[in-house]
């Protein structure tokens, strides 16, 4: 199936929000995980709710957070026991990129300081390049980021928030989360269609 039917289908699912399409588009392009990935006596917990937590990033750029969120996951054990660290806390974006990862440790993922990359940037994601396309000094710029474009008002003064790329659809069970997004070219104005759909 072409990537953009899938995206129109999702699309659709959406305005009725029905989980068990998205799921069933979802489970067609993504193959099941391997019996060694599932973990014994783990039950990870999911919310779709946004709460104001701790996550240890810039002022600069936590204003942003709320507009990106898209899931919570834990595995519920303890984060705080240094002698037995293995809680952790994960928040992943509508684009499904990782943008926190907090245990013991504390937090994994860079402070998000940046004014022209508010967590599109220093974020676990997918990217593509292509070195045939891609010539920023000839205002070219071939370069998609999974979680979204660079925030730059000075290049593009337009922009009046961020651009995160596209949700698609997701849906979370036992212990793992499926989402499709529509990953953007990282850099405004552009000459490219972006056609990476991407299913993590």
């Amino acid at each position: 199936m072409r990537p953009w039917v899938i995206y129109l289908l999702l699309c659709l699912s959406l305005a009725k929000a029905t989980t068990n399409f998205q799921k069933a588009l979802i489970d067609d392009n993504l193959p099941p995980s391997s019996s060694k990935c599932r973990a014994q006596n783990v039950k990870t917990s999911f919310s779709y709710s946004w709460t104001n937590a701790s996550l240890n990033f810039s002022d600069v750029n936590t204003p942003h957070e709320r507009n990106l969120f898209l899931v919570e996951m834990s595995n519920g054990l303890p984060q705080n026991d240094m002698s037995e660290p293995k809680g952790w806390t994960l928040r992943i974006s509508k684009a499904g990129n990782i943008y926190s990862f907090k245990g013991p440790w504390g937090q994994a993922v860079a402070p998000q300081s940046k004014e022209t990359s508010p967590f599109v940037d220093e974020v676990w994601q997918d990217v593509a390049l292509s070195s045939d396309l891609n010539n920023p000094s000839g205002g070219r710029a071939y370069f998609i980021h999974q979680a979204g474009a660079y925030f730059d008002q000075v290049i593009n003064p337009t922009l009046t928030s961020p651009w995160y790329s596209q949700f698609a659809g997701a849906y979370c069970s036992e212990n793992s989360c499926s989402i499709v997004s529509w990953s953007q070219q990282a850099h405004f104005a552009i000459s490219f269609v972006p056609i990476a759909l991407l299913h993590i």
